[in-house]
């Protein structure tokens, strides 16, 4: 089928397949299993498909310290670019399986041979980035990052990244819903007549090598306008469909489990507080009672008050936020209460 064989050039070629038309990448992969007992590695029979937002490639790209060696391997084999070695790949696997010491040795080798074009090429997205998304100069401010990432091209002395279109294209036209491939040309004719099924086209772009999959994907991001950001907690890109979130929702660094998006708007709201008198006064008064309620539990009227507080505080709150109350009324409330 047309499917199995696109899926065997996207192996042959990176394992990485773009679908601008449904805004996702695809990535198809062998895992490399190890066995600790026998120390040997085995290359998977099979292969497994999964998918990702479009972006990711890019944020994820730009997020790894390839200066560290375990943190390029990681990027390595989550996108399958062994499979730029792919007929030394084959030698090392030529039964499926190889000794601890000949894979490490084929790591090193990956590492020697690509850390340098990796951080070149980084170096490279942060240039072209900061010139179409992210700092803009006074000649070029006022128009849209596609339109300055063209300019960009055009200058002769422009980022080499731009110089790379090594790219396959696979145009696949096809039937949704149907998964009878023995149907006759009748019943085809009929799905389309009674709108069970739809007739459509999908382009898959195949990268040959590493610099035409970055420049291919940001052109693409930056074209069709999604939305890259550079979390202002932890520092790291990420892809949001809101143009006001500045945070993302990965792990913060020093946390367990809370996200960057869930610290920074704490740290917006106590920045916030600690700016605003009425609201101090409110978090001063009830923390206190919050206090209370909970180290005298046997007197039921700290209890009651602080829920009240709680309760109308909230409101209140919300009201002087949005400016329905003045800070004085605001001030003046919380005091009767106290």
């Amino acid at each position: 089928m047309l499917k199995d064989q696109y899926l065997q050039t996207i192996i042959g070629n990176l394992g990485i397949a773009i679908s601008p038309e449904n805004n996702s990448e695809i990535i198809i992969k062998l895992d490399v299993l190890y066995d600790k007992k026998s120390d040997i590695f085995t290359l998977s029979n099979e292969y497994k498909i999964f998918y990702q937002d479009y972006g990711t490639i890019i944020t994820d790209f730009q997020n790894t310290d390839f200066s560290n060696k375990e943190n390029l391997i990681e990027f390595f084999n989550k996108y399958c670019l062994f499979g730029l070695e792919n007929k030394k790949l084959i030698s090392l696997f030529k039964d499926g399986k190889c000794s601890s010491s000949m894979y490490h040795s084929f790591v090193e080798k990956i590492v020697k041979k690509y850390k340098k074009s990796l951080i070149s090429y980084q170096k490279n997205m942060n240039s072209i980035l900061d010139y179409c998304v992210f700092s803009p100069n006074k000649k070029t401010a006022n128009f849209t990052p596609f339109e300055r990432l063209c300019i960009l091209e055009y200058l002769p002395d422009n980022p080499s990244l731009l110089q790379s279109n090594s790219l396959q294209i696979i145009r696949l036209n096809t039937l949704s819903d149907v998964d009878d491939s023995n149907c006759t040309e009748f019943e085809l004719a009929n799905l389309i007549k009674n709108k069970q099924c739809t007739a459509y086209s999908n382009s898959l772009y195949i990268p040959n090598d590493i610099s035409s999959l970055l420049k291919f994907e940001l052109s693409e991001i930056i074209k069709d306008n999604i939305i890259l950001k550079i979390c202002s907690y932890c520092g790291k890109y990420f892809i949001t469909s809101n143009r006001n979130t500045n945070y993302c929702n990965n792990i913060a660094p020093g946390y367990n489990t809370k996200t960057c998006k869930q610290i920074g708007r704490n740290k917006k709201y106590l920045e916030s507080k600690n700016n605003d008198v009425a609201l101090s006064l409110f978090t001063q008064v009830y923390n206190n009672k919050a206090y209370k309620a909970s180290r005298y539990k046997d007197i039921t009227d700290y209890e009651l008050d602080y829920k009240h507080f709680q309760q109308i505080g909230k409101k209140k709150v919300h009201n002087y936020k949005s400016h329905k109350i003045t800070q004085e009324e605001f001030i003046e409330w919380i005091n009767r209460n106290k």
